[in-house]
């Protein structure tokens, strides 16, 4: 089983959000992992979603990971969006 870390980018490629990006917040005991987005899960409030059920991408946002292991019970949507745009860009570049 792959081990994701805290901030990592992850991408659903199972259910209903099929194709929604997430950031990796915590993982639990039963093999599935806590998953944020500001505009339908929070911190407090994460998604839940089998490890098999997403695929990761090589890229963690390092100052989200930041917030989420200082124990911040919100993140900013403009932080978390303008972090995944950087990514989007960079990707598109290589």
């Amino acid at each position: 089983m792959n081990t994701l870390e805290t901030g990592q980018v992850v991408i659903s490629k199972q259910g209903k959000d099929n194709g929604d990006v997430y950031i990796v917040s915590g993982s639990g005991s039963d093999g599935r992992i806590f998953l944020i987005r500001p505009d339908k899960y929070n911190i407090q409030n994460p998604k839940r979603k089998n490890i098999k059920h997403v695929q990761p991408v090589n890229i963690v946002v390092k100052n989200i990971a930041d917030l989420i292991k200082a124990g911040v019970n919100k993140i900013d949507r403009g932080c978390f969006f303008r972090s995944l745009d950087l990514w989007q860009i960079r990707a598109k570049r290589t």
